[in-house]
């Protein structure tokens, strides 16, 4: 169901307004981390805005896996490999930096960030294996 956007006189679907709104908070919580790992924890990301991502990433794969399997088709072309990829190398270099001196200088690993990390991968993991499955029932 696509929706009239009347400012700019153009028409976005439901789903890619999600998708931009997703990839928005994404950058602003890898900014946030950023921010709190540069100002040695002086700033800090609250607990419930690391959660409210993980819910919403959750959501988003279980309702693109739930759309796969119910409407028979292979889904979108878009990949997560991208999004799993700049996860990783936030987290491995901020405990890289971390573990070089980085707590001589009191920078320190943001608190949630590993379980940021490793729940995107376990997710990505999850999607991954059901999409092949699927793709076996066809």
């Amino acid at each position: 169901m696509k929706h009239a956007w009347y400012n700019s006189g153009m028409t976005i679907s439901r789903q890619r307004l999600f998708i931009t709104a997703f990839n928005i908070a994404t950058i602003l919580l890898m900014v946030g981390y950023v921010i709190e790992f540069l100002t040695r924890n002086r700033f800090n990301v609250p607990n419930a805005v690391s959660e409210v991502f993980l819910l919403v990433l959750v959501f988003y794969a279980g309702d693109k896996e739930l759309h796969r399997w119910h409407h028979k088709n292979g889904g979108s072309d878009r990949r997560g490999e991208l999004f799993v990829l700049v996860w990783v190398v936030l987290g491995i270099t901020m405990y890289i930096l971390e573990s070089m001196g980085g707590g001589v200088l009191g920078f320190t690993v943001p608190h949630d960030l590993g379980m940021v990390v490793w729940s995107v991968i376990i997710i990505f993991v999850i999607t991954e294996y059901l999409k092949l499955e699927f793709h076996k029932k066809r």
